[in-house]
């Protein structure tokens, strides 16, 4: 496939996306690949490449649309995608006017011809004093258009106080690729030997002791290691609320909102296979998904599997009263802190829905404590960088819910309240966790 081809198929997905913006775009990507399965490996890496570059830099493309036609409301253009892409291969891509109109030639699997005004839009961007410098941005360009976040966003991460640009701007790299090795079937060192003997460049994460970074992308499914289950995709932030949760041998442990076992495969691990693992979830099929995840990585200490909010669940849970050592509450969010990975993310949430997911976390939180048993732990985390979500959220616990204390999370040779990891600071996912232990 050709370069003007890889174009156009963006085109196509961003406008998808616009006319689905509920749906996160990684799905409707993964539908038009479905759908074209003569599309090549390397020919669906280019079409990802470039159209993630459209949302991380989504802000900018279309303030820079907006300036080089001289009129707002680009959102409601219904050449909205194409005028973007154009953008994107200007300033992100370097391309000259010239080589930008020769791949919008209208020929055979390419995009149409630019019109006039968008031609014009190009090369007004391409005239700008300071392009050579630094194109991407202008003087008179907000800060939350620099960062490339919504406003009110914007302004609700003012708690972040100095750390707020330095922590989005981070937000607008790709995430890196890292593995946890399972120790119930191999360890770190043994890993790391064999991936670097198949000229595979790789090193341990700084903070993780399981944790494995690979230095480039490549097909993780000729990977035998990960096909036999030794090691698992997890982002070093994951791992580590894992490795800080403290599961032992012979405890039960409930994961409260357990989705396709992520995390579930890590504590069986921590509890090398003994005593009593308790997945749940609201959903059926989500539960399911992690049989062959589970099969593969030889855990088989998963003793339940209760699907929230039904009957048969509700009665399963009501013999869990009180005798959980541990309960690890993985707690629906925002999403804020998995920008990296999902950067339309941001521009699907609303300020509605971010009140909604507030109370639900409320709610289950207050209902798994009532699994903690007398000196057990309950563990709240959620993959957002959101005060009203992470401190906030555990404060309000606290204040209502008698009977649990903070327990300091030993951290870096360092004893602290919370966890608030970030990928500026510690180039992670941005992950929070709070440890609350029930009185005895």
């Amino acid at each position: 496939m050709q370069q003007s081809g890889h174009i156009q198929a963006v085109i196509d997905v961003v406008n998808e996306w616009k006319r689905q913006k509920t749906k996160p775009f990684d799905h409707i990507l993964n539908y038009y690949f479905r759908d074209r399965r003569f599309i090549g490996s390397k020919d669906r890496q280019q079409i990802s490449l470039y159209s993630y570059d459209v949302f991380r830099h989504k802000m900018l493309l279309e303030w820079w649309a907006e300036f080089g036609m001289k009129r707002d409301c680009l959102e409601e253009e219904e050449n909205y995608a194409l005028k973007i892409v154009a953008v994107l291969l200007c300033l992100v891509r370097r391309k000259s006017p010239g080589e930008v109109n020769a791949l919008f030639s209208g020929e055979k699997y390419a995009p149409r011809e630019l019109d006039r005004p968008e031609r014009k839009m190009i090369e007004t961007i391409w005239e700008q004093p300071d392009y050579g410098k630094n194109p991407l941005y202008h003087d008179s360009m907000p800060a939350h258009v620099r960062l490339n976040t919504p406003e009110w966003l914007y302004e609700k991460m003012g708690e972040l106080n100095e750390r707020r640009s330095d922590v989005l701007r981070a937000m607008n790299h790709p995430a890196t690729i890292d593995f946890r090795v399972n120790t119930l079937k191999s360890d770190r060192d043994l890993v790391l030997e064999q991936l670097l003997s198949q000229k595979i460049e790789a090193i341990a994460t700084p903070y993780s002791s399981w944790g494995i970074r690979l230095q480039k992308r490549f097909n993780l499914n000729t990977l035998d290691i990960y096909k036999q289950g030794v090691v698992e995709l997890q982002d070093e932030g994951s791992q580590l609320l894992c490795e800080l949760t403290d599961a032992r041998p012979n405890y039960t442990v409930v994961d409260y909102c357990a989705g396709a076992g992520g995390k579930s495969l890590a504590f069986a691990m921590t509890m090398r296979n003994k005593g009593r693992l308790v997945l749940c979830d609201t959903a059926d099929w989500r539960l399911n998904k992690s049989n062959d995840r589970l099969r593969r990585a030889g855990v088989f200490n998963v003793q339940d599997k209760i699907v929230l909010e039904t009957d048969e669940g509700e009665a399963a849970l009501s013999k869990l009263l009180g005798k959980a050592d541990v309960v690890f509450v993985d707690a629906p969010c925002s999403g804020t802190g998995t920008w990296r990975r999902n950067p339309d993310a941001r521009f699907r949430l609303s300020g509605k829905e971010l009140d909604e997911l507030v109370q639900l976390q409320k709610s289950i939180l207050e209902k798994a404590s009532t699994l903690v048993k007398p000196g057990g732990m309950l563990v709240y985390a959620t993959c957002s960088i959101l005060s009203i979500e992470n401190k906030g959220q555990v404060d309000g616990f606290l204040h209502n819910v008698e009977g649990f204390n903070i327990e300091p999370i030993q951290f870096k040779d360092e004893s602290i309240d919370y966890l608030q990891l970030d990928p500026y600071a510690y180039q992670t996912d941005g992950f929070f966790m709070a440890k609350l232990r029930r009185g005895a």
